[in-house]
């Protein structure tokens, strides 16, 4: 109560810091996390309220109680630090550590090592206490040793890393085709037991978009892909590479996205609807960096504009048949699914779904979502002939 006091109170409030460094001592070893976490958010956001005496004993407390939880609170304190003015004479001392480790990355790049120290140069400039001295590093690099240097780092495939596909992206946008031999080592099936679902997902469409981008040739897995879930996701990974490949004609693209399509609509296997809801969850259209990739056309982040009618398909025969749906992924939940079904026949569905949704429009928890769609679908009829008369 205290802290969301301090954050709502007007500027001229007395500032909750001086008080920090006595509940930290008292309280931190039982506080769950949301509240250690809110504890580091009014720590940082009291450094300009504090005397250099009275920030000093907060930065003091803070590094005392690092590290806990095994680095589960870590980044919040962190963080806090950060605010508090804690690293910046580190960081600034750091740098010159940073770019004498990228000077050794690079003398030694034969080395198989090498590649996993390049991906960890590359995740310390989003995920270090000194990541503002990373960054600074890689900004001061020459073109030729950033590409030598990101392409190292592609080389090795972390499936866990949130800074995959930013990576990826920065590799494909030297444009250079020999780019594709690292990239490709990421079109393969992310782990069914990935806890960073939208993580994986997200690296995967980038890897696609990227080799699409460079022109490279997409690899073949099938030999990789037996159960109808692995074929499914796969095959959406060969619909963002196909609409991507901006030196084909919309034609050749869709023509070539047929294949894909039809394993997608084997709705017997129950299984498309909830993969290609993973895709259109990732927010992939907001990965840093993603514009960049190389290619005159913007990046092609969803195949439902392009194949309105088959998705459509896709979603309304999960409604008809909710017990036999399933997904890639271990974590499943039929209720997501559900939702976005109902979400994508109100805009892509037509009047044929109406009787079906009306089945819908009864369920606890869904029945509102199916009651807007039939709204929707019913006043589409009167919009159109209200525009036609426009």
């Amino acid at each position: 109560m205290l802290i969301e006091l301090d954050r709502y109170s007007q500027r001229d409030a007395d500032s909750i810091g001086p008080l920090l460094p006595a509940i930290l001592k008292r309280i931190w070893a039982k506080a769950a996390h949301q509240l250690r976490s809110a504890l580091m958010q009014a720590a940082g956001m009291s450094a300009r309220a504090l005397t250099d005496d009275e920030r000093q004993a907060l930065i003091d407390v803070i590094h005392d109680l690092m590290p806990t939880n095994n680095g589960f609170d870590s980044t919040g304190m962190i963080d806090a630090l950060k605010f508090l003015g804690a690293l910046d004479d580190d960081e600034a001392g750091h740098v010159a550590n940073v770019k004498a480790e990228m000077d050794a990355v690079l003398a030694n790049r034969e080395d198989p090592l090498m590649a996993g120290a390049a991906a960890g140069l590359w995740s310390a400039q989003f995920d270090h206490p000194y990541d503002g001295a990373y960054w600074e590093a890689w900004g001061g690099l020459s073109s030729d040793d950033r590409n030598a240097l990101l392409l190292l780092a592609a080389q090795d495939v972390d499936r866990h890393s949130t800074f995959s596909a930013p990576l990826l992206a920065e590799v494909a946008k030297c444009g250079d085709p020999a780019a594709g031999p690292a990239i490709v080592r990421w079109t393969a099936l992310p782990p069914k037991k990935e806890v960073m679902m939208q993580d994986a997902v997200r690296t995967f469409q980038m890897a696609h978009a990227a080799l699409a981008r460079l022109h490279y040739p997409l690899p073949d897995r099938s030999a990789e892909a037996e159960p109808p879930a692995d074929q499914a996701f796969l095959a959406c990974g060969a619909i963002i590479y196909w609409l991507n490949r901006d030196d084909l004609s919309q034609a050749e693209r869709k023509l070539n996205c047929a294949g894909p399509l039809a394993v997608l609509s084997r709705h017997e296997y129950g299984v498309a609807a909830a993969v290609i809801g993973e895709f259109f969850r990732s927010n992939f259209e907001h990965i840093d960096r993603a514009e960049r990739l190389p290619g005159p056309e913007p990046l092609v982040t969803s195949f439902a504009r392009d194949f309105p009618d088959e998705i459509a398909a896709i979603y309304r025969a999960a409604l008809e048949q909710p017990t036999r749906q399933t997904g890639y992924f271990e974590f499943f939940r039929i209720d997501d699914v559900i939702e976005k079904a109902l979400a994508n026949l109100e805009h892509s569905g037509n009047a044929n779904d109406i009787q079906l949704l009306r089945a819908w429009s009864i369920h606890p928890r869904h029945g509102h979502l199916a009651v807007r769609a039939i709204k929707t679908l019913e006043d589409a009829p009167q919009q159109r002939q209200a525009d036609s008369g426009s």
